[in-house]
């Protein structure tokens, strides 16, 4: 697995069956908290090329689950450095091959979608819109058409809005809590946008029954579920007393942005997974999880 110590990753180390698999996962940073202790974890730059073939030549993984990429601040979305992670990506896919690799998972975005409204199964055109959700797009159709002429087979999981422990500050959800927590207004849109937020453990636990399963190509991990952002701003605000201090239509919509997109996860309901956490069940974690860190 590679990105293992990322927000995602972290979930998703947790998440495997160590009864089932040897798990390997890689790290940029330190690994001190990402996960439990049956994981071998390794040191990798994965823009290094030299690296990343011996290190798969040395462990010959059968399965990868690829969630290594830059998104660490909002820039991401339109950094010409996106292109350097599919480059990498490719790369560590062929490596894979070539020492015997035969699944694939890899972590997509809902983005790929763009501005697509309403209650979207994997079916749905893709239309992405940020350089971050085009490079993702073009990453699935190449490996879409490269799998065929090997013996890889391969999910790509276009992961919809997740929240969670260790999210990034600059997300919606830690946000708010960092500025609640902190006695502070929280600046908002007026937050009529609905959107399909998912707990990131039960994103790693798709992500790991995915891997374990026999299915191939798009695969939607989303809760199934549409609240507005309006409504998870109030649950935040209420359940940290701080519900007079959100400011509602502080800052502008961005222009054509999506105001409803919901993901059909039938596909994933299909080989045995189901949402541990519910929108209020999944914040209550988070906000513990931030009130901790807070401390």
């Amino acid at each position: 697995m590679t990105g293992g110590s990322g927000f995602i990753g972290r979930a998703t180390v947790a998440a495997m069956d160590p009864r089932k698999f040897e798990i390997h996962a890689t790290y940029f940073e330190n690994p001190t908290e990402a996960g439990p202790g049956h994981v071998a974890w390794h040191p990798l730059q994965l823009m290094d090329v030299d690296a990343v073939n011996a290190l798969v030549k040395r462990i010959r993984p059968t399965h990868l689950v690829s969630l290594a990429w830059y998104t660490r601040d909002r820039g991401h979305f339109v950094m010409p450095e996106n292109l350097d992670w599919v480059r990498a990506t490719l790369h560590l896919t062929q490596a894979f091959v070539a020492n015997g690799g035969r699944r694939a998972v890899y972590a997509g975005t809902y983005g790929e979608y763009g501005v697509a409204e309403g209650v979207l199964n994997e079916r749905a055109k893709t239309a992405p819109a940020s350089l971050y959700a085009i490079c993702k797009d073009a990453l699935h159709r190449i490996i879409a058409g490269y799998a065929p002429l090997t013996r890889l087979t391969y999910s790509w999981a276009r992961i919809f809005s997740v929240y969670g422990p260790h999210d990034a500050p600059y997300r919606v959800v830690p946000y708010a809590l960092g500025r609640l927590l902190a006695g502070h207004e929280a600046l908002l849109t007026e937050g009529r946008q609905v959107r399909d937020f998912i707990h990131v453990a039960d994103v790693g636990r798709a992500l790991a029954c995915i891997a374990g399963s026999d299915l191939t190509g798009p695969v939607n991990v989303g809760s199934g579920e549409g609240h507005a952002v309006r409504e998870v701003m109030q649950l935040l605000g209420e359940a940290t007393g701080g519900l007079q201090r959100l400011r509602f239509g502080a800052i502008e919509q961005a222009p054509g942005e999506t105001q409803r997109i919901v993901a059909d996860v039938g596909c994933l309901r299909g080989i045995g997974w189901s949402p541990q956490y519910h929108l209020r069940t999944g914040l209550a974690d988070t906000i513990a999880w931030f009130r901790s860190r807070h401390s």
